[in-house]
């Protein structure tokens, strides 16, 4: 397990998978602790397995997904949603798209429509420069029968680190606010694709402004008292995940012109915002008008690494790490887990604090602290009434960020009470 663990979790009833830094699992009992089978990520696929692992269920084909970084190649697996042992799977490398073979993948994402499974990476010259963001889609069917296909791609040097939104349905959106030919901190980009076209477009929108946070440029998700160290100091305003499709609350999902497009991100503490804390902004998915903006954050402590997804409803889960204190307080980084059951800006959201952490940090090699890049939640399947994140914290102080580490991973279900459906389980490790 490492410091930077990076979790994700798929599930379709009681069978589940989880994967992350460095680790694979599946449990055919709903998580129990004893029911747990590990596959090994640096055998099963051949040699060369590095870290980022994200996986995502598609309800409407039964396949889990589950996507691996290597250290010259991404592979894009699937199995029959109640195996997870028997995997089709597909090496994706530099030059599948033109690209340099020596350019790497790094800070991947994943996400699926109706037709296809879309991934999202971010490419680098081999002397570590950004080179662009790729997105490549690939079909299901084909897939699924472990069969030869042809596949799609979205090369853009001028974007970095895009995010997909879940529940895409026959149209995949994604989105970022990193790009060089916008302004960080006031611009938003968004690019669309549907499933029966074989081109896409792009739309860039102002939104409100906010603090652009950079690695090491002053942000600071410590306690005052010095106890927790600071533990977003290697993190920035990237898209760390955080896109979602939803209709508004017992709105009707016949009229796609309820439909709203969201992201989350990472903003940077200022004047108002003690602490670093997540900023949100909304999308009508007919025009692709901005909406508005929401904040959570809190003057006590950080909140940060967003992943959102919608529920059957189109009601929103997120997920979020927090951490830092005042005073004498202090609180070592965890994550929790919120609802929105109504996606309109200015609407609550409740939201639950899981258990805190007990460890700070590991030491990368920079010098900086480092916590972890992202966190998943998805529609827990198959009722899609509720979520499924997953999460994880430290029980003492890491070492190395390349060193083993005291983790425990969990997998959290939870959903709205008034529909019977607020629970949690858990399954630790």
């Amino acid at each position: 397990m490492s410091a930077v663990n990076e979790p994700s979790t798929a599930n379709n009833g009681k069978y589940i998978f989880a994967v992350g830094n460095w680790y694979a699992a599946r449990s055919i009992n709903n998580g129990a602790a004893s029911s747990w089978t590990y596959l090994d990520p640096f055998s099963l696929f051949g040699s060369g397995f590095c870290c980022d692992q994200v996986t995502v269920y598609d309800s409407s084909h039964d396949r889990v997904f589950w996507l691996l970084q290597y250290s010259d190649h991404l592979t894009l697996a699937n199995s029959d949603g109640q195996d997870m042992v028997g995997w089709c799977y597909y090496n994706w490398s530099p030059a599948s798209f033109g690209l340099p073979s020596n350019y790497v993948f790094d800070y991947n994402h994943m996400a699926v429509s109706t037709n296809f499974v879309y991934v999202s990476t971010n490419v680098y010259t081999n002397t570590g420069a950004s080179a662009g963001s790729l997105v490549f889609r690939t079909p299901i069917d084909a897939q699924t029968g472990c069969a030869g296909f042809g596949y799609s791609w979205v090369y853009r040097s001028s974007e970095f680190a895009n995010a997909f939104v879940q529940a895409a349905g026959d149209t995949m959106y994604w989105g970022t606010n990193w790009t060089t030919d916008l302004t960080l901190g006031s611009t938003f980009r968004i690019l669309r694709w549907s499933d029966n076209s074989g081109s896409y477009s792009w739309y860039d929108r102002s939104i409100d402004a906010f603090t652009f946070m950079f690695v090491n440029s002053g942000q600071n998700c410590g306690s005052a008292d010095g106890v927790v160290l600071n533990w977003c100091q290697r993190t920035d305003s990237r898209m760390s995940g955080g896109g979602y499709l939803g209709i508004p609350s017992l709105g009707r999902p016949e009229n796609p012109n309820d439909a709203i497009v969201g992201f989350a991100f990472n903003a940077k503490n200022d004047n108002v915002h003690p602490f670093p804390y997540i900023r949100r902004v909304y999308f009508r998915a007919s025009d692709l008008g901005y909406l508005g903006a929401s904040e959570f954050w809190g003057s006590w402590a950080a909140h940060l690494y967003p992943d959102l997804a919608p529920d059957a409803r189109g009601h929103v889960g997120m997920v979020f790490a927090w951490g830092g204190g005042t005073g004498g307080s202090h609180y070592y980084p965890a994550t929790g887990v919120m609802v929105d059951d109504d996606i309109s800006p200015a609407q609550p959201w409740a939201y639950s604090f899981l258990t805190n952490g007990a460890g700070n940090p590991c030491l990368n090699s920079d010098g900086t602290r480092r916590w972890g890049d992202y966190l998943t939640v998805r529609p827990y399947e198959p009722s899609r009434y509720g979520w499924i994140a997953a999460t994880f914290r430290l029980t003492a102080d890491a070492g190395s960020c390349g060193a083993t580490a005291p983790v425990n991973a969990r997998n959290v279900v939870f959903g709205r009470e008034r529909d019977r459906q607020a629970y949690a389980r858990w399954s630790t490790k």
